[in-house]
């Protein structure tokens, strides 16, 4: 239970006592939690609840298999381009998707020569380990002529700087993307920053990752995600280390993110613990490596000894990122999604420490006795917990009695955190700083140093950019620098150890090619060097041209890392993909897609309240993968294509004036007549913002007397942003961008490709290197599937059946039916591109799909879960009630005032032209594929289940593990609502849940 104290995160905020001196909110102290009913709960999980579940650290998954049979191999990506029959769906700015949308004339290395390339190695492999090669091409014979046209990109994810013998040397790692994996570290000579030249290009495992330099200085070893060894290179010779005709590997997983060395002592160095997080496993690897070198020149000649000496559960789920402290006592594990931090014990292996921080935890470095964690934001849409709610986004928790006769929380009801800012004006920067013992208590914020947030302070407003994906320090521990890949900018940052505890303050910022993101430092020659994720650079910048007027650092060079032509962006969809993480065409210039979808189109593993299904209640934060075979998209198949972009495209880019007309800065309850919204950072301000303060109709009216007085401002504002977005994209190929132009081509990207990434458990099965009573269980978990009816609905092949589920899956289609002809529908004008689309809208009419009626797998409380998405003040919110239900078309007052909002609010907004969420009392969401779930670390519609079993089973259920809460539940106390769970043992669950874990 949390206690209150100097600093306190509570749930998704962060709350400082007014007494304390270090840079904090300024929110007055919170409740007591010990007052909180939920925390009188059976399960200790639910304490919190009702202002968020960053209090709450995730249960672990399913303990990982035991490999009995190690053959050394690596794993292939399935990989298809959006089908031909599924491309008329992309068409916006009246533009279909087409394979011209994929290419250009300039290909120097194509993704069908590269995949070429990785298919002949993947064969090498399985022939040497007696496996069969592939069965297919990964290529397909459909996609092969498009795949020729697409260029090759090697997406470098690290930088590790190296001096040998006065030589200062770069080691890169060329991973590329999910599906068209890398396979390659390139050497560049960075002795002169004028005349930096790539050495060689190593052929390593498939999609490396991260390089760790061995204690002794000579040996670089390097993290190959798909590839179940670590490849290692010797740093004098630039070769691959190879003994007796072979290369010398850590045998390991597949699914490495990252390695980290420890000495066993300060004078044997070549004796070292090597410590390996591993995604797919939970857990970090730790092994003892010892090293042989030849007697006479004392070069390395290959490993003595390799010996896995534990793999350490309880780090939390999907390590991704290590660091060690300065005393090498500690190695401290970031978790990415699902945004947990842990802390392991060099002395005994195992975790000594372990929470979340209820964001991405992207990357993370210790300064002293403090970790700093660079992360999104930790604060989540939700409504500020000291606000008065209205009553359209209040509600009580609801209770129902479990499996096992107790009472327990099936839905928190209200969420709240510590901002007054929500959706997606909560969207930031930061980086978290805590105790090294991760003592929640005393956490402290940092972020964007244009906030708007009322609740901060300005001594934590100094992140000047966006997205921070990557951390390193100084030696001294008075510097760190951050790169921020959504700006394009690395930022150094002081660290003030006078201080107690340390604080940081803005330095310089220097400002580099597409997407920053590994870093690296020479601080003899005052050097940082950059590797460019998307313009496939290296970059240096001066440590010593700090200019306090200007602020901006100057740069040495660069240096094309052999995958730079044709110049970045050269398609429409790289075009989208640039636009996907960067975040210049948001009204702040700091919100980016890849503010949740932080790694490679996939999630942060936290849920958040957009706005978009219901004002201030979770929902989860989908990933992309498998966009291409998805019928219909978002929870409630509201989208037949990649349009909710155009939704997300209208949120992230919303003008001075919406925000104070809705108060998504000054608060959902805050007075009118005070708002000024975002005037420090809202990059669309038209002067006259202050008009747009709303004077209620009266309460509960759903309207405002100056409406049409507001419309004019923000469409000024709107004019604003279009012209940012032709600006920002005049040189692009086929710019300037209009607003739908741009949004196109982020959906373009979204759906080019399937992007699921290999399963290594369903590959290990398939090459029978798992223990036998795994593969028992993984074929006693699909029948398991069969019997519960999860087949059903996930139907095996796509897992998913393209229907609508749950009481109100019917409502769209009646209300299509009823309207279609009636004049107020008639009446609707959207002007598209100069085009006008009148009655509904193609997009809408698209994306309504066969349903069928019957429960809902959770529940969904009124109002909370339902359309609701706005409040001009605390007693006006715009509420979407079912107008069937107020009688037949026409026939009363009600009934045309419910119609009237339908369209006033979503049909004729062109930004809508839909209805995104559930009306009140009609709730249905579409079936999620099971494709890629494995990789998950939030799960259903509300993104509060974080195991596949608290996703099927009901609260008390005999087979739920310590920590875990059972979501599969109705408001009535009904069970069996996700399949027929209930009566199952243990041992089925087990199975079921990893055969699950084995769909690809």
């Amino acid at each position: 239970m949390l206690a209150k104290t100097r600093y306190l995160t509570i749930g998704l905020g962060l709350v400082m006592a007014a007494a304390a001196s270090a840079p904090g909110c300024k929110t007055p102290a919170p409740n007591d939690l010990s007052e909180d009913p939920l925390c009188k709960e059976p399960t200790a999980q639910d304490c919190g609840k009702n202002i968020g579940t960053g209090g709450r650290t995730p249960p672990s998954a399913l303990e990982p298999p035991k490999i009995t049979t190690y053959k050394r191999s690596s794993l292939v990506a399935p990989f298809q381009l959006l089908p031909l029959a599924a491309q008329g769906r992309i068409n916006e700015d009246n533009r279909p998707f087409t394979n011209a949308d994929y290419t250009t004339a300039d290909v120097t290395v194509s993704t069908d020569d590269k995949l070429t390339e990785i298919q002949a190695q993947i064969n090498r492999e399985r022939a040497a380990s007696q496996l069969p090669p592939l069965a297919t091409d990964i290529v397909s014979a459909t996609d092969k002529f498009v795949t020729q046209q697409i260029p090759f990109r090697g997406n470098p994810s690290d930088v590790k700087y190296v001096n040998v013998n006065g030589r200062g040397k770069a080691y890169i790692p060329l991973g590329g993307d999910v599906t068209t994996p890398g396979n390659e570290v390139t050497i560049v000579d960075v002795s002169n920053n004028g005349s930096m030249r790539t050495l060689d290009k190593l052929k390593v495992g498939l999609r490396p990752q991260r390089l760790a330099l061995h204690p002794a200085g000579d040996l670089m070893f390097v993290c190959n995600q798909y590839s179940n060894y670590i490849s290692i290179i010797d740093t004098k010779t630039d070769k691959i280390l190879e003994q007796g005709g072979k290369p010398v590997e850590i045998p390991t997983h597949y699914y490495c993110a990252d390695v980290a060395f420890v000495p066993e002592d300060g004078v044997n160095k070549d004796n070292a613990k090597l410590f390996v997080a591993n995604r797919w496993r939970h857990s970090v690897l730790e092994y003892q490596v010892n090293i042989e070198r030849d007697q006479i020149n004392n070069q390395p000649v290959g490993i003595k000894d390799v010996k896995e000496i534990a793999e350490i559960m309880d780090v939390g789920n999907n390590p991704y990122r290590l660091v060690v402290d300065d005393a090498q006592k500690n190695v401290y594990v970031a978790n990415n999604k699902g945004g947990e931090v842990a802390k392991i014990d060099v002395a005994n292996g195992k975790a000594s420490g372990r929470m979340t921080i209820n964001g991405a935890s992207t990357d993370l470095t210790v300064i002293n006795d403090l970790v700093y964690i660079t992360t999104t934001t930790i604060d989540r849409g939700l409504p500020d917990t000291n606000e008065n709610l209205p009553a359209q986004v209040a509600g009580s928790p609801v209770k129902v009695k479990g499996i096992d006769g107790k009472q327990y929380t099936a839905h928190p009801g209200a969420l709240g955190d510590r901002t007054r800012s929500y959706n997606f004006e909560d969207l930031r920067n930061g980086i978290v700083q805590l105790p090294i013992d991760l003592n929640k208590d005393q956490l402290n914020y940092y972020t964007d140093n244009n906030s708007g947030e009322p609740n901060f302070e300005d001594a934590v407003k100094v992140i000047d950019g966006a997205v921070p994906t990557t951390i390193i320090r100084n030696k001294r521990g008075d510097r760190i620098y951050v790169a921020l890949g959504a700006t394009d900018t690395v930022q150094e940052l002081e660290v003030n150890t006078a201080a107690q505890p340390n604080t940081l303050r803005a330095r310089q910022t220097w400002h580099l090619d597409h997407r920053p993101f590994g870093l690296a430092l020479d601080e003899d020659n005052g050097r940082l060097f950059v590797a460019d994720w998307a313009s496939e650079r290296l970059e240096v910048c001066d440590l010593n041209s700090f200019d306090p007027q200007t602020r901006r650092g100057r740069m040495l060079g660069k240096v094309n890392l052999d995958y730079a032509n044709p110049p970045y962006p050269a398609t429409t969809v790289e075009i989208g993909e640039r636009f996907f993480y960067e975040a210049s065409w948001s009204n702040t210039g700091r919100k980016s897609c890849a503010t949740c979808h932080v790694d490679e189109l996939d999630t942060d593993g936290v849920g958040y309240a957009n706005g978009a299904t219901a004002p201030t209640a979770y929902h989860q934060v989908k990933p992309n993968h498998n966009l291409a075979e998805t019928d219909s998209y978002f929870w409630n198949g509201s989208f037949a294509n990649g349009n909710y972009t155009s939704l997300a495209f209208a949120a992230q880019t919303r003008p001075n004036c919406q925000l104070i007309e809705f108060g998504f800065i000054d608060g959902v309850s805050s007075d009118p007549k005070t708002r000024i919204g975002d005037r420090r950072g809202n990059l669309a301000q038209t002067g006259n913002d202050l008009e747009c303060r709303p004077i209620s109709a009266g309460p509960r009216s759903s309207l405002i007397k100056n409406q049409a007085r507001i419309d004019q401002i923000v469409a000024q504002g709107v004019a604003i942003m279009d012209q940012r977005i032709a600006d920002i994209t005049r040189d692009l190929p086929g710019g300037p961008f209009s607003r739908r132009a741009l949004s196109r081509a982020i959906d373009a990207y979204s759906v080019a490709e399937m992007r699921l990434p290999p399963n290594p458990l369903k590959y290990a099965a398939a090459s029978k290197q798992l223990d036998d009573a795994v593969i028992q269980q993984i074929t006693k978990g699909q029948q398991a599937f069969q019997n519960a009816g999860c087949a059903g609905c996930h139907t095996p092949g796509k897992f998913a059946d393209g229907l609508d589920h749950g009481r109100g899956a019917a409502w769209l289609t009646q209300f299509v039916n009823t309207y279609r002809n009636d004049p107020r529908i008639q009446a609707v004008e959207i002007n598209i591109n100069g085009q006008i689309q009148r009655g509904f809208a193609q997009t809408m009419t698209d994306a309504i799909r066969p349903s069928v009626a019957g429960p809902e797998i959770n529940v969904h409380p009124r109002p909370l879960d339902y359309f609701v998405p706005f409040c001009f003040q605390a007693d006006n919110c715009v509420e979407f009630q079912d107008p069937l239900a107020a009688g037949a078309p026409g026939s009363n007052a009600e009934e045309d005032r419910r119609l009237k909002l339908l369209i006033q609010f979503n049909l004729g907004d062109p930004d809508r032209t839909f209805i995104p969420g559930n009306v009140v009392g009609q709730p249905h969401i579409n079936t999620p594929s099971l494709r890629g779930v494995w990789t998950q670390a939030a799960l259903l519609h509300h993104g509060m289940a974080t195991t596949i079993r608290e996703a099927i089973l009901a609260p008390g259920h005999p087979a739920l593990g310590e920590g875990e809460a059972g979501w599969a539940v109705l408001q009535d106390g009904t069970k069996d609502v996700h399949g027929v769970t209930s009566s199952l043992s243990k041992e089925d669950v087990d199975a079921l849940v990893r055969y699950v874990e084995s769909i690809e």
